[in-house]
């Protein structure tokens, strides 16, 4: 198997841009191929699994459908052959290969693409046995390592600590303020995913579209409202790029719930670092979670000597699977020729070095009991 992959370690976004095929472009790349060959399309790589078409054939295509001048498209291209292609298809379905170290979406990814491929092209034994043994061993990593149960993500690790937290009612009331940067964008959508949290979220003014957009997944109230509602919630979080404090020790003063976590996650701080002087209030900053985040992150990299471990042997035991597959055929062929084990020992003899011939006898031993 030969592998080409466009990903985000070798190339910009405006290159993968390009290369994100819709399924119409997919089916007619594939339709080009003709057969034996893998498409895989995410915002993060364009990768091409094929045994029996040449290298300069699918790079030919793939400048076709993203439209690039011939010639141009080498430079952001990685090439897999043989061993390296199967290794290489085996990582990134783990997620080792992934932006974010062990993200499980990719598997999914892996196995959609390989299905919509195998719809309208024959795969063959060869990618038939290599995409199911590179699934299988994804699953087993999942299972046997940490790798995707540690999150790294600050939005991620919040939305976990607010999940966390203890309510006098059923559900957790978070009030957020700030959603429109990256971080609390990120952290929004996370908060959404939890059953027990009810968010309370500040708009300005100027973002009233974005209420209504997402008017019936929370609660929304203008910016400068935020105050009435320091003593009905369980968690405040902060993540505007305001300069100036969003929560003041002299507002929440005598206004806030006796049990209230407060979460900056700003550069410069949304609130103010005196708060956490009140009664009953549990404080978390920016560096907490960096810390958290690099702890959990340290956690992967130990799991991604657990998971190369078992890619390893994983990979070793499709070399045995389809040597067999493919000797087969030959071994109906040796059973007609009626040749002895004592004339195949010699030849075998003739044919090994020391070593294999060693552990070949050692095999027959086993079966003298």
């Amino acid at each position: 198997m030969n592998c080409i992959s466009i990903n985000y370690k070798n190339a910009p976004i405006e290159i993968r841009e390009k290369v994100a095929f819709s399924k119409e472009i997919q089916i007619d790349f594939l339709n080009s191929v003709s057969e034996f060959c893998v498409l895989l399309c995410t915002c993060n790589r364009t990768e091409v699994y094929f045994t029996q078409t040449n290298d300069d054939k699918i790079i030919k295509l793939l400048e076709k459908y993203g439209d690039f001048p011939i010639g141009t498209l080498s430079r952001y291209l990685r090439i897999y052959h043989d061993e390296k292609a199967i290794e290489h298809l085996f990582r990134v379905c783990c997620g080792i290969e992934s932006m974010v170290l062990g993200e499980d979406e990719i598997l999914g990814q892996i196995k959609s693409a390989f299905e919509f491929s195998k719809q309208h092209i024959e795969m063959g034994y060869e990618l038939n046995v290599i995409f199911r043994s590179a699934v299988t061993c994804a699953k087993k990593i999942k299972t046997c390592t940490k790798l995707s149960k540690t999150s790294v993500s600050v939005a991620t690790l919040v939305a976990n600590k607010i999940a966390s937290l203890k309510s006098k009612d059923k559900k957790i009331k978070v009030l957020l303020i700030g959603s429109t940067g990256k971080i609390g964008n990120s952290l929004l959508k996370n908060l959404l995913s939890y059953e027990n949290i009810d968010i309370i979220l500040t708009l300005r003014n100027h973002n009233r579209e974005f209420e209504n957009a997402r008017l019936n997944a929370f609660k929304t109230i203008d910016y400068r409202e935020r105050k009435q509602y320091y003593s009905k919630v369980d968690c405040i979080v902060s993540a505007t790029t305001s300069p100036h404090f969003t929560v003041t020790y002299d507002d929440l003063c005598d206004n806030y719930s006796k049990n209230l976590t407060l979460i900056d996650i700003a550069v410069p701080p949304d609130i103010d670092k005196s708060c956490e002087k009140l009664s009953g209030i549990i404080f978390y900053d920016i560096d907490y979670f960096n810390i958290l985040a690099k702890e959990n992150n340290d956690k992967k990299l130990n799991s991604v000597i657990s998971a190369e471990e078992i890619i390893q042997q994983s990979i070793d035991d499709l070399k045995k699977e389809m040597a067999f597959h493919f000797f087969l055929p030959k071994l109906q062929m040796i059973k007609k020729s009626n040749i002895t084990l004592e004339q195949m020992l010699f030849k075998v003899k003739a044919q090994c070095s020391s070593d294999d011939f060693i552990n070949f006898i050692n095999i027959l031993e086993l079966f003298g009991g």
